[in-house]
């Protein structure tokens, strides 16, 4: 299987997997270059068609480079009450942690397959995300399992880890 038929199935899995356990509902996040035009000729050839005034279209989030490959919002549930707000996934004290009040927040998960690795654009993006608040991850594919498959992963094929914020 090529970097890129394995990287699509890891992202779909990915989606999968996180939608399942968690009340989030997340999609591919495209990105690249088209072009619009309102006229096209086709030439001598049935394969060759000109563009006649092209304007480029660039798509995705964001549209310069940089986005991560999954995008998404999950609900989850925020307890105020003393000091600052909490995000928690099961409220154990919630006398002390005060109301309940149920959110959403930004979900951005990049997907690296082999030796793949962040670039600068991706980088600093993340980092943005992350500072406003969204969750961001990176999926890891497993190198194991692409060779022969364990258990290391829960025979998922990835490590999901949590960037910092």
């Amino acid at each position: 299987m090529s970097q890129k038929s394995r990287h699509t199935a890891l992202v779909e899995r990915v989606i999968s997997d996180f939608q399942e356990g968690n009340s989030c509902r997340l999609w591919k996040n495209s990105s690249g270059t088209a072009y619009q035009t309102n006229t096209a000729i086709q030439t001598n050839s049935a394969i060759k068609i000109e563009l006649l005034n092209p304007r480029v279209v660039k798509y995705g989030i964001p549209p310069v480079g940089g986005g991560p490959d999954i995008i998404g919002i999950r609900k989850v549930k925020l307890y105020t009450g003393k000091g600052a707000p909490q995000f928690s996934e099961n409220c154990v004290n919630c006398d002390i942690l005060g109301e309940e009040i149920s959110t959403d927040r930004f979900v951005a998960i990049e997907v690296k397959t082999g030796t793949g690795r962040l670039n600068r654009k991706q980088s600093d993006f993340i980092a943005a995300l992350s500072a406003l608040g969204a969750e961001v991850y990176l999926a890891r594919e497993c190198q194991e399992c692409v060779q022969k498959g364990c258990q290391e992963c829960n025979f998922k094929g990835y490590f999901l880890e949590e960037r910092e914020k």
